[in-house]
This record gives C-alpha cells, sequence and structure tokens, in this order.
C-alpha cells in the first residue's frame, strides 16, 4: 500500500489523482461503520483524493458523522485499537483528528464531528464545489503544486497557505446557498 498510498509526517508530497483511493476509502469505510456501531450516521470521502484529476497529498481525509461528539470516549478506545491515533486539532472543538499509520507513513485522516453540523457541512460543500467545478479545482491544484514544491518539509506552512483559497470559494458559495442546502447564511 505504500507506493499507493501514505506520506511522513508533517512533510508534504502530492501526487496525481489515483483511481484506487475510492476503494481504499470504501474499504475503511466498511471498518469503521462497524467500529462506530449505532453512532455511525455517515462517513464522507473529502479532501483532494475526492477529486478526480487532481493532485493529492496520498492520505485519504475522511469525515464521519455520528450522533453526537458525546459518544466519543468509547468509540476513542476502539479506534485506537485499531491503530488510531487522537491528534490535538487546534482550537477546532467541532471536529476531532484522528490519524492512521506510523509517523513515517500517515494513511488516513479521521475528522469526526457531529452529522449535519456546520463544521460537518462546510467540508462537504468544498469537496463538492470542487467535484463539480474543473475551473475552481485546477486552480486550486495549481496553488497546492505551487505549495507543495515550496514548503515540502512544513505541513503547516503549507496549510496556511491553502486557507485563503478555502475561505474564499466557501464565501462564494454561501453566497449561492439557500439556508439549509449547505453550510449557515
Amino acid at each position: 500500500m505504500s507506493t499507493v498510498l501514505g506520506l511522513k509526517r508533517g512533510s508534504v508530497r502530492v501526487v496525481p489523482h489515483n483511481p484506487s483511493w475510492r476503494g481504499l476509502f470504501e474499504a475503511e469505510r466498511t471498518l469503521l461503520q462497524k467500529l462506530a456501531g449505532e453512532d455511525f450516521v455517515a462517513l464522507e470521502h473529502i479532501g483532494s483524493t475526492a477529486v478526480a484529476g487532481i493532485h493529492a497529498k496520498p492520505i485519504i481525509d475522511m469525515q464521519l458523522g455520528l450522533t453526537s461528539l458525546a459518544t466519543l470516549d468509547t468509540f476513542r478506545k476502539t479506534l485506537e485499537e485499531e491503530g488510531y491515533a487522537f491528534r490535538e486539532n487546534g482550537s477546532d472543538s467541532m471536529r476531532l483528528l484522528f490519524v492512521k499509520g506510523p509517523e513515517d507513513n500517515r494513511t488516513h485522516h479521521l475528522h469526526i464531528t457531529t452529522y449535519g453540523s456546520d463544521a460537518w457541512r462546510v467540508a462537504l460543500l468544498f469537496r463538492d464545489c470542487l467535484q463539480a467545478n474543473p475551473d475552481v479545482a485546477h486552480e486550486y491544484n495549481r496553488l497546492k503544486m505551487d505549495l507543495a514544491s515550496r514548503h515540502a518539509d512544513d505541513r503547516e506552512l503549507y496549510t496556511a497557505h491553502k486557507k485563503g483559497f478555502i475561505e474564499n470559494v466557501l464565501t462564494k458559495l454561501k453566497e449561492t446557498v439557500t439556508p439549509g442546502e449547505g453550510v449557515r447564511t
């Protein structure tokens, strides 16, 4: 799997889209649905590996929607037994982050939030925008490739420089999405 998936923690490398990423996501969905049990509402493939035609870090980003984050304590132990490790996610208390794979070969990022929350909707809105708008996806792809070449050893800086683009896209989308369809307006 290491040739298809995996990246050293903190580093940046973007590679052409790999169609096998969808199947790897589906396999992880099956596992996580079993592990989460009745608290599982939905799991979505997010991030650039979910968008055909653009380069991505070879890490599967997923968003798990639970009935409530209050149920996470029991589920956290189960995730850790399956190789996921909890990571601090800055000041974001609406979305928790778990990573899978050793530090020299991270393969999955699991973002956990309450299903239907603003955090849930924003990630899907951005992914859906990239999938539906080739021009936006192409512009984002160019930005990521440029940033990856300049910040290969600094993931935080790479991510920080993408933030403005993402926020700009989301702001434009908020202007066109009616309440209840996507993010809060």
